[in-house]
């Protein structure tokens, strides 16, 4: 009988199987494929490939991309978004609106209370390139209306994957319900910067709020130095107006410099501060001519584009289609900054980034950057900051003066009591050489 149950229990002994524990490191990870792509509130592209994004009103087919993503409520002259993908593949594209507040964070508004369709957009097909070196598909939306004001994000995305974000563009939607009176005014002798004053005329409705008031004014399109007063300086009640003014050394605008400008419109033939242009096996090179600070030199008027570009290709093509892209080589010679060196312009957003970050060269005493550009003309400076981050400037290397012809924008917002969000209820622009 003992042997019976020995030879049951080593039996049963040498079948048991261990079960290994369960560590950390055998659990298998889900990957989030889209992890990377943090959904933002400013203007950005997720992809390396995106090029020549505008986002602008439809107007002059040749100065629209010029204009600032800014609408009247009921306007009928839609925005129009373009932009090309280097990538040799089609994709499909959709796209949402989200309302914002001021200070862009997402408003509580629900969707009907903003836009009357499903909020669901589908891109139509891409159109190829032709007769270019550089492949592309070029992609074209058409804004659909919205039906209140203020701040806007278009969400562009791939189709069926709305987590999948290719770009994020701001536009605004503003009522023409109060008048805005700015005007440029002088710091001081000899200084540098350009004081905005505004009058704000409320005279159609009755200010119970004068705390929900709020005046956001830009210089030249960039939000990187926007400045936002959220206290007005002065009431005229008898007459409805409200005053505001920028403040110096807190919130306030250098003049700043004309922009650089080179045109390679064409490949054939060179253009302004176009040193070469060469078309190789690799794709077309052009090289602009040696660039230098202007930090001494007296100031000189001339006509520019307030830091934004224009593609056209001088053989009379579409410029959407029959425009070709180039490497474009940038330098400025100069003795080496604390401060790292960017190319700098609307056609990158006014962002600092390693994409448009100059690399000083030892041997030659210059700066140097190659950027990937779409034929056209285009303005430009040189910026600066520090390595850990900061401020942009430009004067250590472009200069400042009072006189430089800048385009602001005023922005006023007004938040009535007991509402939800905040309404855009008046917009303006003018140049401060006007």
């Amino acid at each position: 009988m003992k042997k019976i149950l020995i030879i049951c229990l080593a039996t049963i002994f040498t079948h048991c199987i261990p079960i290994p524990p369960i560590t950390k490191d055998k659990v298998k990870k889900v990957v989030d494929p889209f992890a990377h792509k943090k959904f933002v509130t400013y203007d950005f592209n997720y992809e390396p490939t995106l090029k020549s994004v505008m986002l602008y009103p439809l107007g002059n087919i040749t100065t629209q991309s010029l204009e600032s993503p800014v609408i009247y409520l009921g306007q009928t002259a839609p925005l129009i978004l373009e932009f090309d993908d280097l990538r040799a593949e089609k994709s499909s594209f959709s796209a949402k609106i989200v309302h914002c507040n001021q200070d862009w964070k997402i408003s509580s508004l629900n969707e009907i209370e903003f836009i009357n369709d499903l909020n669901l957009f589908e891109f139509d097909a891409p159109k190829a390139s032709y007769n270019t070196r550089q492949k592309y598909f070029h992609y074209t939306f058409r804004v659909p209306p919205v039906k209140a004001s203020g701040n806007y994000l278009l969400k562009v995305f791939r189709k069926g994957q709305e987590r999948d974000l290719i770009m994020i563009k701001r536009f605004m939607v503003y009522e023409k319900k109060w008048e805005i009176t700015p005007a440029v005014v002088t710091a001081g002798k000899d200084k540098p910067e350009q004081v905005i004053v505004c009058k704000v005329h409320y005279g159609g409705e009755e200010l119970k709020n004068s705390k929900g008031v709020k005046v956001l004014i830009r210089q030249n399109q960039r939000w990187d130095n926007a400045v936002l007063i959220n206290k007005s300086s002065g009431h005229e009640q008898a007459n409805k107006n409200l005053l505001y003014k920028t403040i110096l050394n807190a919130k306030t605008f250098r003049g700043g410099n004309e922009f650089r400008r080179f045109d390679m419109s064409s490949f054939r033939f060179i253009g302004q501060r176009i040193y070469s242009a060469e078309t190789l096996e690799t794709g077309n090179l052009v090289t602009l001519e040696v660039d230098r600070p202007r930090v001494s030199n007296t100031y000189t008027a001339k006509q520019d584009f307030n830091g934004g570009y224009i593609v056209q290709d001088e053989r009379g093509g579409d410029a959407k289609f029959a425009t070709d892209y180039a490497k474009v080589k940038f330098t400025l010679k100069c003795d080496e900054l604390d401060d790292n060196v960017y190319v700098m312009g609307k056609f990158n957003n006014w962002k600092a980034s390693p994409a448009n970050e100059m690399i000083y060269n030892l041997e030659t005493h210059q700066y140097e950057a190659t950027l990937l550009l779409k034929q056209g003309i285009y303005d430009y400076m040189y910026g600066h900051k520090p390595e850990k981050g900061g401020v942009l400037f430009f004067q250590q290397i472009e200069g400042s003066h009072f006189k430089a012809r800048n385009q602001y924008e005023v922005f006023v917002y007004y938040r009535p009591l007991n509402t939800r969000t905040d309404q855009l209820v008046g917009y303006t622009t003018f140049g401060s050489g006007d």
